[in-house]
């Protein structure tokens, strides 16, 4: 089912952003999230040694990609994306005294900014915090879970990245915008 899904990435990031190159650097972003989710999933665990290059990597490339601003766009997403995270983080271990989420989910929207910037981050933080919450609620209420499981939130947030690259916008957060502006 795996390879069947990455053969589906690959041939909607070629109609997405085809025929030219840049369809591949999707593709290839498209399958560090796939195998970052598996591992996720798995092991509870996002590896340093695929979410750090993978982050270099997509300061280097993003201003190539079509949806990309400028060099400086995957270093604020970066900044953006991972600074949310890890602000949660600080704020929920000084009020709870346990981790919240794991700083692997911190370095893979490092990894995810880096691609696709602050839109993009942010788009993949709502998105990702919805399907979260979509499955996490319905299995608190019904006791298959409880407030001490551990979730996996890469899966969530790869699948938040993968909306927001290969929506019709590209990036959902600017459409979403002026329902959260006053």
């Amino acid at each position: 089912m795996v390879e069947a899904f990455v053969g589906l990435l690959f041939v909607l990031s070629f109609l997405r952003f085809g025929p030219f190159w840049s369809w591949l650097w999707a593709a290839f972003f498209a399958c560090l999230l796939v195998i970052l989710a598996m591992i996720d999933l798995e092991h509870l665990l996002l590896p340093d040694r695929i979410t750090y290059p993978g982050a270099l990597l997509g300061w280097v490339v993003h201003p190539f990609l079509p949806w990309a601003d400028s060099w400086f766009g995957g270093l604020l997403g970066s900044v953006v994306g991972a600074g949310i995270l890890l602000l949660l983080y600080g704020l929920w271990f000084l009020l709870r005294k346990v981790e919240g989420l794991g700083l692997g989910d911190v370095k893979m929207m490092a990894l995810v900014g880096a691609f696709l910037g602050v839109g993009g981050a942010l788009t993949t933080l709502f998105i990702g915090t919805v399907l979260a919450a979509c499955f996490a609620v319905p299995s608190l209420l019904s006791g298959r879970l409880s407030l001490q499981h551990r979730l996996p939130f890469g899966p969530f947030l790869a699948l938040g990245a993968l909306i927001s690259m290969l929506g019709p916008e590209g990036r959902w957060f600017e459409a979403l915008a002026p329902l959260f502006s006053g």
